[in-house]
């Protein structure tokens, strides 16, 4: 299966208003008037009032004394571009789209063609996001602490446009309307308990489920020296996600530990979760084929790769905390660094390093690259 070109009449039409050139919108309702033999008669077959077709010509809408562009609702505009048999130049001449009530506007231009961006926007929600649904109150939102991945979110959400956000300390809210869109694609939920993986992935080509994957794994998954692990508490989408594996990615399923359970509390209540672990042996394929955009998984995951190629030790038994002291006394160092530097893994620098700041002989100095902690001494 090809990617698919997405035109106007796919999205969800009651939810959709559109904005046109004016020029366009004049003509397709003076077109439409005349060929159903005036404006009642058009107001009839839309199925809404007179007035609002007169409204509809002006293109100007009226609140609290100040003027703005007015949408036109998409349902009524395709009836009307299928009476007149131009959706082809309906689709060309749309400049913008918004949701229901006062949503916000996305400049945009159609058809939209099916890519890699839309497929992370998908795997975010479902990971670390949340898909407002219709007439309800707050916006959609990807909440991640990491700079990188929302930096990256807000690149892909090009996709649809121009699209306007907001920042609120790590979360980073959309229009509703993306999130109307996106569940009317592909078909799914955005609720913690109901997501699963577009049944549509399964048949796209492999570089959309390795985005896909990479994207929840960034959200949702975990590396140490040996293993990458993923939870959920859907256990629907834990078994989604280990299924895509198998079909798209075999050589990283075979080396994949079976789906089990584990606990976890949250504000004081018991949470049922599920996880499953990709082995030290499919680590090589899993970097090749899916990896990490989140820059903090993906330099534990070369490392983990690293050690085990070299033979690194899992245990820092014969690593003096005074070989990290003595390397800190040069210049401060990432954790990550001092593992490279010493031939032991991130695992074991940690427990050294926690056991000198126990002991007050170092601290975290600051924030490095990708939000690392850089330790110094004391």
């Amino acid at each position: 299966m090809h990617p698919r070109t997405i035109h106007i009449q796919d999205l969800p039409i009651n939810e959709i208003y559109i904005d046109l050139n004016d020029e366009f919108r004049i003509e397709i309702i003076r077109q439409a008037k005349r060929k159903l033999k005036g404006t009642s008669n058009l107001a009839k077959y839309l199925r809404t009032k007179t007035h609002n077709i007169h409204e509809w010509k002006k293109g100007i809408s009226k609140w609290k004394g100040k003027k703005s562009r007015r949408f036109l609702p998409l349902n009524k505009i395709l009836k009307m571009s299928k009476l007149l048999d131009n959706r082809e130049e309906l689709e060309r001449n749309i400049i913008a789209i918004r949701g229901p009530g006062n949503g916000r506007v996305i400049k945009t231009r159609f058809p939209w063609k099916e890519d890699e961006r839309i497929i992370r926007i998908v795997s975010h929600i479902i990971g670390d996001g949340y898909g407002a649904e219709f007439r309800t109150g707050g916006l959609p939102y990807y909440r991640n602490t990491s700079i990188v991945l929302r930096e990256q979110f807000k690149k892909d959400l090009k996709f649809f446009g121009d699209v306007p956000t907001n920042l609120n300390i790590d979360m980073l809210q959309f229009p509703k309307v993306i999130s109307y869109i996106l569940k009317h694609l592909y078909r799914i939920k955005f609720d913690t308990y109901n997501s699963r993986v577009p049944r549509v992935l399964y048949n796209l080509p492999e570089n959309f489920a390795g985005e896909f994957l990479k994207a929840f794994f960034d959200d949702e998954g975990s590396v140490d020296s040996s293993r990458v692990r993923v939870t959920s508490f859907n256990s629907n989408l834990i078994n989604d996600i280990k299924d895509l594996i198998k079909i798209k990615f075999p050589e990283v399923y075979n080396n994949t530990t079976e789906i089990r359970r584990t606990k976890t509390i949250l504000n004081n209540k018991l949470f049922q979760g599920y996880y499953f672990s990709v082995l030290s042996g499919g680590l090589q394929e899993y970097q090749n084929k899916i990896n990490f955009n989140h820059p903090n998984k993906k330099l534990r995951l070369e490392h983990s790769l690293f050690c085990s190629k070299n033979g690194f030790k899992t245990r820092g038994k014969n690593i003096t905390r005074g070989n990290i002291l003595q390397i800190l006394k040069e210049k401060p160092q990432t954790a990550y660094e001092l593992a490279l530097k010493l031939n032991i893994t991130r695992e074991a620098i940690s427990y050294s390093i926690n056991k000198l700041k126990e002991e007050s002989l170092v601290q975290e100095h600051s924030k490095g690259k990708y939000d690392s902690i850089i330790w110094s001494l004391k």
